[in-house]
C-alpha cells in the first residue's frame, strides 16, 4: 500500500537552465534514471538536498531532498508530500515547484525546482547586505507566496532565510514544507498548540504555550526575515499581541511596500 501510494508521478513545470520564466511551462517527463548527482546543495534532520541534472540534456537542473526512510514517521512525510504537490499544481510563482515523488528502499526522493541564487540567508552573507530596493522586492514576493499559502487555507510554519530561495532571475521563492499544515477544516478554523518552527522565528505566542492560529505565526517569521528594515510596518508585524499583528492586507498596503 505504501509503495503504490508513494509511486505517483506528474508533470507540471519546466525549469530549463538558468532561464525561470514566470508562468510554467510543460516538463518532459523526468526519467529517474536518468538524473545523476553533481553536488550537494544542504542539508537537514531530513537528510540532504543535491543538484541533480539530466544526464541527456544538462539544461535541465532540479533540486532533489532526499529523505531517509525511518528518520521520519511515515505521516509527517506524506503530509508534506502531499500539502507543497497540492501547491505545485495550483502554481505560484513565489513556491518552489515540487515536479515528482519516487521512493526506494532507503530514501524518498522530492524533485523539485532548482533555485540557482541559492538560499535568503546565503544570499545576504553573499551580498554583505541588500540594499532597500531589493529587501522591498523580496519581502513583496514573500508576502505574495504567504498569501498564496493561506489562501489555500495553509499555514507554512517555518518561515526562514533558509528556507526561502532565489532563482537566477532575483525571484524569491518559499520552500519546505515540513511544517506545514491545513488551518481551517470545513470552514472552521483550527488552533494549534505544537511547537514547530526555528527558534529565532516563531511568535511569543508559540513560546508561552498558548493555543495559536497558523497566519499570525507566518506572518511574524516573515517580520523576522526584514529585521534589518527599522520601518513601522516592520514593528507592526512583530507586534507581540496576535489579535493586534499587522495582517496580510495592512502589509500590502503599507506606503513602504509601495515606495
Amino acid at each position: 500500500m505504501l509503495s503504490a501510494i508513494l509511486k505517483w508521478f506528474w508533470c507540471m513545470v519546466g525549469v530549463m537552465g538558468g532561464s525561470e520564466p514566470p508562468t510554467p511551462a510543460p516538463e518532459p517527463r523526468i526519467i529517474q534514471s536518468r538524473l545523476k548527482t553533481v553536488r550537494k546543495l544542504g542539508s537537514g534532520g531530513y537528510g540532504d538536498v543535491v543538484l541533480m541534472v539530466d544526464s541527456r540534456n544538462c539544461s535541465k537542473q532540479y533540486a532533489v531532498k532526499l529523505i531517509t526512510v525511518g528518520c521520519w514517521r511515515w505521516s509527517e512525510v506524506f503530509k508534506e508530500f502531499r500539502i507543497h504537490r497540492f501547491l505545485s499544481e495550483e502554481f505560484h510563482e513565489h513556491i518552489i515547484a515540487l515536479f515528482a515523488v519516487y521512493h526506494s528502499a532507503d530514501q524518498y526522493e522530492m524533485i523539485m525546482e532548482f533555485a540557482s541564487g541559492g538560499d535568503l540567508f546565503e544570499h545576504v552573507k553573499r551580498n554583505s547586505q541588500l540594499d532597500s530596493e531589493t529587501s522591498r522586492r523580496f519581502f513583496q514576493h514573500l508576502m505574495a507566496g504567504i498569501k498564496f499559502i493561506h489562501e489555500h487555507n495553509l499555514a507554512h510554519r517555518d518561515i526562514k532565510h533558509e528556507n526561502l530561495l532565489i532563482t537566477a532571475n532575483n525571484v524569491l521563492k518559499i520552500s519546505d514544507f515540513g511544517k506545514a499544515t491545513e488551518y481551517r477544516d470545513s470552514g472552521k478554523e483550527i488552533w494549534f498548540f505544537e511547537k514547530v518552527g526555528s527558534l529565532r522565528y516563531v511568535a511569543p505566542e508559540l513560546l508561552s504555550f498558548q493555543m495559536y492560529r497558523g497566519p499570525p505565526v507566518d506572518i511574524w517569521a516573515a517580520g523576522v526575515v526584514l529585521f534589518g528594515m527599522i520601518t513601522d510596518l516592520l514593528c507592526s508585524i512583530l507586534e507581540v499581541d496576535p489579535t493586534k499583528r499587522a495582517t496580510i492586507d495592512d502589509i500590502e498596503a503599507d506606503l513602504w511596500m509601495h515606495s
